[in-house]
């Protein structure tokens, strides 16, 4: 799924509330090198602000930085670099402010949260750090991914499910800088930043070349790099990725096979059957009778 741009805001009931966590913004922003204006129009003016003045909101937020570099401003004064992988944590009633670099621009994750469960864990100063150096994860930017995606739909529960992946976000986070993995080197890095551009362009025309380009090496080391780091190539990383996502429309949505076909990059629906076929053992048409069949009897 390809997600470059997106923001919700949301108002909670009194049933969300009871829930104990509740979001109340989400979303994604590609800002690239040379931006002209940050952050871009379009937010509310409750979220919005301005660079040099700074801004201070009522509730926690999570941002993460897939991509590029910036300054996060503890104070007018006090400002931190912020580095691809990095996750920056806001905090209700603290003066703050950030931008990315004018040479890199930078891909953003955000999302905010409240409620007594939150306010009573970060009243104990378990989590007393404002920057988190978690290097690129993938699987960081797929709750993101996936939280859109379910904040778009809006069906019953949604904001249940939108607090369950803020909490697992912040406990993500959280584990991720207590560990500091071993296996940092530049190349693992690199291939886990690859992960992440591919998740996030499971709708785009995208080939491996464009990724190895992207992360700077050549596509041979990429490929022999990437199968010798996950067990599989970056094309067959891609199609399961794609087969996963076309599952999820099969059974979620009333999109058309000849629509996902597209919509999924696979050109033609012969093509797109065949890779279905071949990694879910059964035919979209038959996959997707199961699920109907499934859902009738629950």
């Amino acid at each position: 799924m390809s997600i470059s741009n997106a923001k919700h805001y949301f108002v909670a009931n009194e049933s969300d509330k009871a829930w104990g966590i509740t979001v109340d913004t989400l979303g994604c922003t590609d800002i690239p090198a040379q931006y002209g204006v940050y952050p871009p129009k379009g937010h509310p003016d409750n979220f919005s602000f301005n660079v040099a003045q700074g801004r201070v909101i009522n509730s926690y937020q999570l941002i993460y930085i897939s991509r590029g570099r910036g300054q996060f401003f503890k104070s007018p004064k006090e400002s931190t670099e912020i580095r691809q992988g990095d996750m920056i944590l806001l905090r209700p009633g603290v003066w703050h402010s950030y931008k990315p670099a004018p040479e890199t621009g930078w891909q953003e994750y955000w999302i905010g949260f409240n409620g007594d469960i939150m306010k009573m864990r970060f009243s104990k100063d378990i989590i007393e750090k404002d920057i988190f150096r978690i290097g690129v994860r993938e699987d960081i930017v797929d709750m993101f991914i996936k939280a859109i995606s379910v904040a778009e739909r809006e069906q019953p529960m949604y904001q249940n499910v939108l607090a369950c992946t803020a909490e697992m976000i912040l406990t993500m986070t959280l584990y991720y800088d207590k560990n500091n993995p071993t296996n940092t080197n530049q190349q693992s890095k690199s291939i886990r930043q690859a992960q992440a551009i591919i998740r996030e362009n499971l709708t785009t025309d995208i080939t491996p070349e464009d990724i190895a380009r992207q992360i700077n090496m050549s596509y041979s080391w990429f490929r022999k790099s990437f199968k010798d780091y996950t067990g599989i190539s970056p094309v067959h990383y891609m199609l399961s990725l794609r087969i996963k996502k076309a599952k999820e429309l099969l059974a979620e949505t009333d999109m058309s096979i000849k629509e996902i076909t597209y919509k999924l990059q696979f050109g033609s629906t012969a093509y797109f059957t065949t890779v279905f076929r071949r990694l879910a053992h059964t035919t979209p048409t038959e996959y997707r009778q199961r699920y109907a069949i499934r859902q009738k009897h629950d």
